[in-house]
């Protein structure tokens, strides 16, 4: 069906070094960023079912990324998915005076 994949960035001109980011890759398919984004929200809210914004798309993977397809709520997953991300990244970040 697919593979896993878990790259690593040690080093990166735009961004902060050392970052970990999980990829699915679905033969036939490519890259599948639904999958990846549902279970990172899934993982870092606690739900007990998969959602986007006030809807509930279930319990299964496979039917939540169904209904996001059909009803074309590929970009408020994507939204949702960028907000929560700043939002965690925000709890890390260190107000400091800047160095001369």
């Amino acid at each position: 069906m697919g593979v896993k994949v878990t790259v690593e960035v040690f080093k990166s001109s735009v961004w902060k070094p050392h970052r970990n980011a999980d990829i699915f890759i679905m033969y036939d398919y490519g890259i599948d960023d639904i999958r990846a984004n549902l279970t990172y929200l899934k993982q870092n809210t606690k739900n007990t079912v998969y959602q986007v914004g006030g809807t509930k798309l279930g319990k299964s993977l496979n039917q939540a990324i169904r209904t996001i397809e059909e009803e074309d709520l590929e970009e408020a997953l994507k939204s949702e998915t960028v907000e929560l991300w700043n939002e965690i990244e925000s709890q890390f970040k260190e107000e400091r005076k800047p160095r001369r």
